[in-house]
């Protein structure tokens, strides 16, 4: 008895929260107008940095407008990027291939961590000594979150990022398709 009141208070007090959320903007809310201007600041974007006295110290220069090109690495002349950026290509020379590279590359990396994790906090989430009714629902929730981080990371990620960017594509498809006569 005790735990159901307890539960239909925590059910109601959600409910309640959620009915306060949803009303905290009102029927009738309207998104208000985007600032005028074409700049992020209120004084204009000087055309070139502060520079220092260091051999690669040198101001930069902002060209209002300009586009940004497709192998944007390469603004950076460094030969050892460029090689490494073109092995990823030439060995991925698809979307679906880069990212099934990159979830193999990263299992280890984001597994090991998560496991290491779960391991220091099962005795925590096992516990039923004294105090283990504070310290055992924290263990859990955090095991959980553990525990769901690498699918989010190595599964929903990738996918994610996998629709988004055909999404890209195609509206650039649409940009450049030549209109039919």
């Amino acid at each position: 008895m005790l735990r159901s009141r307890f539960c239909l208070r925590r059910v109601v007090t959600l409910g309640g929260c959620l009915a306060v959320a949803g009303c905290a903007v009102g029927p009738d809310y309207k998104t208000p107008a985007s600032p005028a201007g074409s700049a992020y600041g209120k004084a204009a974007m000087p055309a070139v940095t502060a520079s220092a006295d260091d051999r690669l110290g040198g101001a930069q220069h902002f060209v209002a407008g300009a586009d940004i090109p497709a192998q944007w690495w390469t603004l950076f002349h460094s030969p050892a990027l460029n090689r490494l950026v073109d092995q990823a290509l030439r060995r991925n020379p698809s979307l679906a291939a880069a990212l099934a590279e990159a979830c193999q590359s990263s299992f280890r990396p984001v597994m090991m961590p998560c496991i290491a994790a779960c391991v220091g906090l099962l005795p925590a989430a096992f516990s039923t000594e004294i105090g283990s009714q504070v310290q055992r629902p924290l263990a859990l929730v955090v095991v959980g979150g553990i525990v769901l981080a690498p699918v989010l990371v190595l599964l929903v990620l990738p996918v994610l990022i996998g629709m988004f960017s055909r999404r890209e594509r195609a509206a650039a498809a649409e940009i450049h398709a030549v209109p039919a006569e």
